[in-house]
């Protein structure tokens, strides 16, 4: 009786936010993920020891009174501290309107010093069950930007990426370095960023950590494990269809593309990827096959 009362407490509070445009989903008891229904970045809202934490407050502009509501819904208090996976307008597009009521945005670059901290895990009841890839004593560079909440920068989707690790829920929130809701955007790191980011994020917390991307549904470490395989195996077919001399239009008819393709339409989209979008997809992933083969200097 005490689970179902609960469950409908929580329902009919999601409900009304929802009617205001705001999606709510209740992680654990410090954490919640807010969504405007009609824009696609994943919010966190972290109740910490110093105050509440918001990450990435973009719902879109018009429905930020709303975010607003639906945080005084969970709780009757202010923002006091923003933190942002990296600088895209719509992942920081709602800073200043939480700025204007009081909260600061803590700029990452300027708090403590990066330091070496031990690969940061949280007991399993059955640790047998940990199958994770990257070794369990390999240190991570990680901060403490705030209380509760360690950072580590990378550079995979942007130049400045950064992972948010909140230990007391086992969560992380890595921005758009995972987009559960689309085609990964490797663009700034290339391959090998996005290699290291996605490696930076498996040796932090267990198996049983949440992975909340900046698009998409949150996941865990094995869906993550497949999200690095698929990104892989598409860089290297399209390397080897450019080496044999397609151009980007065969790239795109190629039956090995849409298969690669559809393991990154995690939400059953239909259609996925329209045409011009698949083309820019492909075009991005030359441009940065290229790049890192001047690096090298292959």
């Amino acid at each position: 009786m005490h689970k179902i009362f609960v469950t409908l407490v929580f329902l009919t509070s999601s409900f009304i936010v929802q009617a205001n445009s705001i999606s709510v989903e209740r992680v654990s008891e410090q954490v919640h993920l807010l969504k405007g229904i009609d824009y696609g970045t994943n919010i966190g809202l972290i109740l910490t020891q110093d105050g509440l934490v918001l990450i990435d407050p973009m719902p879109g502009d018009e429905h930020l009174s709303a975010l607003d509501d639906a945080i005084q819904s969970l709780y009757v208090k202010h923002v006091k501290f923003i933190l942002n996976t990296h600088e895209h307008a719509d992942h920081t597009g709602g800073n200043q309107h939480f700025i204007q009521q009081g909260a600061r945005l803590v700029p990452t670059q300027d708090t403590v010093p990066s330091q070496k901290v031990s690969s940061l895990k949280v007991p399993l009841q059955n640790t047998a069950q940990m199958q994770n890839t990257v070794a369990a004593q390999k240190t991570v560079p990680m901060q403490p930007v705030i209380p509760d909440i360690l950072a580590a920068q990378v550079s995979s989707h942007s130049s400045a990426d950064w992972i948010y690790f909140h230990p007391r829920s086992n969560c992380l929130f890595v921005g758009d370095i995972i987009d559960n809701s689309w085609h990964p955007t490797f663009y700034a790191g290339g391959l090998s960023g996005f290699n290291a980011a996605i490696n930076h994020i498996l040796a932090i917390g267990n198996e049983e950590s949440l992975i909340v991307p900046g698009h998409g549904k949150p996941s865990h470490k094995n869906s993550l494990r497949r999200f690095q395989q698929n990104t892989n195996d598409w860089v290297q077919q399209i390397e080897s269809l450019i080496d044999s001399g397609k151009s980007v239009e065969e790239i795109t008819q190629h039956p090995q593309i849409a298969e690669l393709v559809a393991r990154f339409n995690q939400e059953g989209k239909s259609p996925f990827l329209p045409p011009k979008a698949l083309s820019k997809f492909i075009e991005r992933t030359i441009t940065v096959i290229e790049k890192e083969r001047q690096t090298s200097g292959k």
